[in-house]
């Protein structure tokens, strides 16, 4: 029989702590497993399925049992002696607080449910299966096969809200009629484990931290808009109404024409809403921004540590079965003195060579991506070039940037699920790490790594690299047709980063909602058509244990790819600021949208994850310190690149502080007659310009470099370097002021410290005052002896 203790379902059914499904014919090859784990204090029941061919044995554990493995293991709160509440008292308004809010604090002794998995399945992975050394595991029974699946179980089924916390959870955290509302962090603590709970406060952090950027930068986006709308700018003046040519692209193609300059107003339009003063403005706050970001998650992340008592960092150095199995040599360990297995270090070198090359023909692919969206954009804009409609000749570069941004938003997606979604764990399998701390953190950094490949290698192209390498009309090749011509490239920059924080983010978020959906239908139509025609099931009374066998596992690193996911929409809102004012909005909306479908893929449509103990963010904190030194350098580099702000104050010093005449300097005129295949465009014309700091035909040089180019660019790195060093002494004096670790939480160590010592002391008094006693009262003994 189950002990009495656990939650229960409505029923009134104790819920089992963990499931194994098995086949029956495999049943008497895990009998001596199951045999130990009754004399390590779990007992057990087998329960045949309804709808699958399985048998599921349900897992108990004692409470004998579970607080000599706590302490075993160093997993619960025996030792806890917080006592002070933070973060969640008195922060939010009332209209903020959540129902289920939580303001106890741990109490001593106390396991909590997701702590209590923790411990089961470690038992679970501990306990052997065999006479051998290495027979041991659950794991390796579901690797070798003999078992099907093993899984904690939600603690009930979703029903009414006072059911469950599960049910709890589903209505008052995962529900997006609750999203203006705090988080229940402490229930989702206990609950999930510090691991999940960690990032969830990490994403309400992201969130509440995206407010003022997203008002700014929404701001800045209208300011620029209201600007050009009553306040045009001279140089946009001057582009509006040019009637100069520019020199076509699409030459060889039958209804290509000379269009003059003046056809891509509406582009110079969009082109200074994405690059003014204004937008420069926002993306040196956005650099603060990004230090006071992590200085503050630091103080936040302190106080959750020290509510949750797991201020001191958690490594997980056991080593991995994976790694003993492939293990062959042995030799004498320098610590330990003992004889232990190790793998070659030429073995070692060889993987890690094998991971380098991988990494390099990911980088690669992502560049051939790019490439082969540079063609198909160059062919689309030939042919809207050289289309019969006018329209299309007029709007031929937005039309092009805008479906290569779609195209590199889809090849994006795809190649993260197909391909650089499983790298990371594939890679580090075969590298086969020691602990499972390595492994942990190799996994975290690739996919981190992989993804910051994928995702911004495109956004650096637009950045830094198109049109950069724009020369005369008869040298240009195929691939130099891809430039910003009359205006820089800031605005397909913008474009691109939309896409990516919209349509991407979308097709994220309703792939989490729908797939579990669809395959509930499979799981339903299997049921009503399966091999149990004789048999009616009553899909309503189906057990829990086996409702949740056909749910979706969450596995070890599902935190770790949302994690990287978040991650790098941070870095798309503190690199790429200027180029798209309003991204903090987008993120701030994406967020809020992506908090509460992983809330529900965590309690509803996935299974129960196994809780993985951590203290704080761990490795992530150093991405965000990495990130947030890295997007200063980023910003700067924008700003002189990809906005025309450095050549346009230039300008002004030696023009009287005026943009006129702006736009003729950054255009070079060109001879049609130097380039026999204009002489079959339409509409000849005997000069045209293109975008470039070039010499005249006139000139004895025509076509090579001109001085205002080495001039401009000398400046662009000057200003570079000048933004770079004042904006980190900025944040190194602002991280300076602000510490890591809030004085309330040094006051509270100090006291703790404090007790435990006081506690020491008195227990140490009481010791010796009963040991007096001990002796005062031997003599008094010894005494009477001698008197009678």
């Amino acid at each position: 029989m189950a002990p009495k203790a656990g939650p229960s379902n409505k029923d009134g059914n104790i819920v089992p702590d963990y499931i194994i499904a098995i086949n029956e014919e495999n049943l008497p090859q895990i009998k001596l497993y199951l045999n130990n784990l009754s004399m390590l204090g779990l007992t057990f029941e087998n329960e045949k399925g309804q709808t699958v061919d399985l048998i599921f044995i349900k897992l108990f554990i004692s409470d004998a049992a579970l607080k000599h493995f706590s302490e075993l293991y160093e997993i619960g709160h025996e030792t806890s002696t917080v006592t002070s509440v933070f973060y969640t008292e008195d922060i939010f308004a009332s209209p903020f607080k959540n129902p289920v809010a939580d303001n106890k604090p741990l109490i001593k002794g106390q396991v909590t449910p997701a702590e209590k998995i923790t411990i089961v399945n470690k038992v679970l992975e501990n306990a052997k299966y065999g006479d051998e050394d290495h027979e041991f595991g659950i794991s390796k029974l579901i690797s070798l096969k003999i078992v099907t699946d093993a899984y904690p179980l939600h603690d009930g089924p979703l029903g009414d809200i006072g059911t469950n916390t599960r049910s709890q959870l589903l209505h008052y955290w995962s529900n997006v009629s609750v999203a203006h509302m705090q988080q229940p962090l402490d229930m989702i603590f206990r609950y999930f484990g510090t691991e999940v709970a960690f990032y969830f406060a990490w994403l309400e952090y992201f969130n509440i931290m995206l407010g003022i950027p997203a008002i700014l930068g929404g701001l800045t986006f209208f300011i620029s808009f209201i600007y050009l709308l009553y306040f045009e700018p001279v140089d946009v003046k001057e582009l509006c109404s040019s009637k100069e040519y520019l020199c076509p692209l699409c030459e060889g193609r039958k209804g290509c024409k000379f269009l003059q300059i003046k056809t891509t107003c509406n582009l110079a339009h969009w082109s200074f809403i994405f690059d003014n003063e204004f937008t420069i403005a926002f993306a040196v706050f956005i650099s603060f921004w990004a230090t006071l970001f992590i200085t503050l998650w630091k103080r936040k992340e302190s106080k959750l540590k020290l509510r949750w008592n797991c201020l001191d960092d958690i490594r997980e150095v056991q080593i991995r079965q994976a790694y003993l199995a492939k293990a062959t040599k042995l030799h004498v360990n320098r610590i330990t003195g003992e004889v232990e297995r190790y793998v070659p270090r030429a073995h070692v070198i060889f993987k890690y060579t094998v991971t380098i090359c991988s990494f390099i023909f990911l980088v690669l692919l992502c560049i051939i991506i790019v490439l082969l969206n540079m063609v198909a954009k160059i062919t689309v804009m030939r042919f809207a070039l050289a289309s019969e409609s006018s329209y299309f000749r007029r709007q031929a570069k937005l039309i092009t940037m805008v479906f290569g941004s779609i195209v590199q938003v889809i090849c994006i997606k795809l190649f993260q699920m197909a391909f650089y979604k499983p790298a990371a764990a594939k890679l580090t399998e075969f590298e086969n790490p020691r602990t499972q701390l390595d492994f942990d953190n190799s996994v975290l950094y690739k996919s981190y790594l992989i993804a910051f490949l994928n995702n911004y290698v495109a956004l650096i192209y637009l950045s830094f690299f198109k049109g950069q390498f724009v020369i005369a009309p008869h040298n240009m090749t195929f691939i130099r047709r891809d430039c910003c011509q009359p205006t820089n490239c800031s605005v397909a920059l913008g474009l691109q980063i939309a896409f990516m924080m919209t349509i991407k983010t979308l097709l994220g978020n309703v792939f989490v909602l729908v797939y579990p959906i669809l395959k509930g239908i499979t799981r339903l139509f299997k049921r009503i058509c399966g091999k149990k025609k004789d048999k009616k099931v009553d899909v309503v009374t189906l057990p829990q244990w086996e409702e949740e066998f056909f749910l979706e596992p969450l596995f070890r690193f599902s935190v770790t790819s949302e994690f990287s996911e978040m991650i790098i929409r941070y870095g798309m809102v503190s690199f790429f600021s200027k180029a798209f004012p309003i991204g903090a909005l987008c993120a701030l909306l994406n967020n809020l949208i992506e908090l509460r479908t992983d809330a529900y893929k965590f309690v509803k449509s996935h299974r129960r994850p196994v809780p993985i103990p951590k203290s704080g963010i761990g490795a992530w904190n150093g991405i965000l310190r990495s990130l947030s030194y890295f997007g200063v350098a980023m910003n700067a580099f924008v700003i002189a690149f990809n906005s025309d702000w450095v050549p346009k104050e230039i300008h002004r010093l030696s023009h009287g502080r005026s943009l006129a005449g702006y736009l003729n300097t950054t255009l070079s005129k060109y001879a049609t007659k130097d380039y026999p295949m204009y002489k079959h465009v339409k509409n000849y014309q005997e000069y045209c310009y293109f975008r470039g700091y070039y010499k005249p035909p006139e000139d004895s040089e025509k076509y090579k470099q001109s001085s205002d180019y080495y001039r401009i660019l000398t400046f662009r790195l000057i200003a570079i370097f000048v933004f770079e060093h004042i904006i980190l002494v900025c944040n190194t004096v602002l991280a300076y002021i602000i510490p890591y670790k809030p004085e309330s939480v040094e006051l509270q160590l100090d006291l703790e410290r404090q007790k435990a010592k006081q506690d020491r002391l008195e227990e140490c008094e009481k010791k010796m005052k009963q040991k007096a006693a001990n002796k005062d009262l031997d003599l008094t003994k010894s005494l009477r002896g001698l008197h009678y």
